[in-house]
């Protein structure tokens, strides 16, 4: 984060920044929305971060637009690390069989309520009806945010070779589910 924030906003800027974005990271741990271990972890790994830096740009003056830009830019910097992580794997050829026998564990945690329609050697897709992410930035009063969350998917998986990702509404841009459809190539 401070190495983020002194590039972006320079030293003097960087230092007051970050005091706000503690505070702000503070007080949304100690307020939050988890009804369990998985979600509260979620929340402070994944989430919570962006949206108290989004918060303390606001709370420092920064314009909605320019908050929002470089709440956007944070996340998907790191999105973007992970993206690499899932690019060395793509080389493999058991790729797609281990992402989705992975995911499929993930799906099972209380972060959503999703229903698969399809998970065998052709597809992996399912639909979230509900997801902490779309809770969480309206619990804290920062709806915009959640598309940063959803765009972060586009990132992710659209450079695989391996896997090919679709998607035709989210959450976060105001659809009723988030469709997620892999398939392999």
């Amino acid at each position: 984060m401070k190495r983020f924030l002194r590039k972006k906003f320079g030293k003097q800027e960087c230092a007051r920044l970050r005091d706000v974005y503690r505070q702000k990271l503070d007080w949304l741990l100690h307020n939050l929305i988890a009804k369990s271990e998985s979600q509260a972890r979620t929340l402070r790994d994944k989430i919570l971060p962006t949206i108290a830096l989004y918060q303390a740009l606001l709370e420092c003056g920064v314009p909605e637009s320019d908050a929002y830009k470089t709440a956007r830019e944070f996340k998907h910097a790191a999105v973007r690390r992970v993206a690499r992580l899932y690019k060395a794997l793509d080389a493999f050829p058991f790729f797609f069989r281990l992402y989705r026998h992975l995911f499929s564990i993930g799906l099972k945690s209380d972060n959503w309520a999703v229903m698969i329609q399809a998970n065998d050697n052709r597809a992996f897709a399912f639909t979230i009806k509900k997801c902490l992410w779309h809770d969480a930035c309206a619990a804290y009063n920062c709806p915009e945010l959640c598309g940063i969350f959803c765009d972060s998917d586009d990132i992710l998986y659209g450079t695989l070779s391996r896997m090919r990702f679709e998607r035709t509404e989210t959450l976060g841009a105001g659809g009723s589910s988030c469709d997620f459809r892999f398939y392999p190539r």
